[in-house]
């Protein structure tokens, strides 16, 4: 595996907006993003002004960003060149956001009739979302799961999913063995793409016609969540929908999650147009 310090990052320089192509852009500022090794990265942000799409340039290609969480590097990044695996944290925190799916997600499919049997979760970690949602959405919609998958890049973390029986795989290539799934879930996994819109319409291959994709990204106003050497993007209510209904989805509810009226993220439940 490579050490934070051992990984290189190969940048691209983009003059148009990763989402609707516009070349009407301006820097709008940088970051400076600290990683466990003790430097601070500068990372440049641009704003589309056509549909105010905020978006890393320079930016890692996509190549290095793949290459960085299937060898384990970004676990070392984020939580320190030490780590052996999930910690304690890292379980409480999935364990949090699972529940509060579960809390968003149920209500809306039951107002809406959606029957869910399946579901795939991409970019899951440790499987612990989908353990919440296995008994959460069992015991609010008096149904079994019949098939659960958790797509994380990282085999250290997905493993810890598998002594909870949730089973996985690296990629969403592979996922696609497995589909179709009823319901989709992408936490936190979107701003972290080059393309976004690509990334979307590769989703759809986990789904049919009829399935239903949750969506979650961090809001910008929330700048220690939204801007990271690992987050390209930055999406508002505007770039987000845009990004979708070129991917072919339509948002069947968009709403935020907000703590002490401060803003965190978007959520959003979308089907095939």
């Amino acid at each position: 595996m490579d050490t934070p310090k051992e990984f290189v990052f190969e940048m691209e320089e983009i003059d148009f907006c990763p989402v609707c192509g516009s070349k009407e852009i301006e820097p709008v500022g940088v970051r400076h993003y600290p990683v466990k090794t003790g430097e601070k990265v500068d990372i440049p942000y641009s704003k589309c002004k056509s549909c105010t799409h905020i978006f890393m340039t320079p930016r890692p290609t996509q190549e290095s960003y793949d290459k960085l969480y299937s060898t384990g590097a970004y676990r070392a990044m984020i939580d320190g060149p030490e780590t052996g695996g999930p910690s304690l944290i890292n379980y409480a925190e999935e364990s949090i956001r699972g529940h509060n799916l579960m809390q968003e997600i149920v209500p809306q499919m039951e107002k809406s009739s959606i029957y869910v049997n399946s579901i795939v979760d991409v970019g899951g970690s440790t499987g612990m979302t989908l353990y919440m949602m296995r008994y959460g959405v069992t015991r609010l919609l008096n149904r079994n799961l019949e098939k659960l998958l958790n797509v994380e890049p990282d085999a250290t973390f997905a493993m810890e999913g598998r002594r909870i029986g949730i089973a996985d795989v690296r990629s969403i290539e592979q996922a696609m063995e497995f589909a179709p799934f009823d319901l989709v879930l992408c936490v936190h996994v979107l701003e972290h793409f080059n393309n976004p819109v690509d990334f979307l319409k590769k989703l759809q291959k986990l789904g049919t016609t009829g399935t239903s994709y949750f969506i979650s990204v961090p809001h910008p106003d929330t700048e220690n969540a939204a801007y990271s050497l690992f987050h390209p993007q930055a999406f508002t209510q505007d770039s987000l929908t845009l990004s979708l209904k070129q991917a072919g989805l339509e948002r069947m509810f968009h709403k935020y999650n907000m703590v002490k009226g401060k803003i965190l993220e978007h959520y959003i439940l979308a089907k095939v147009a």
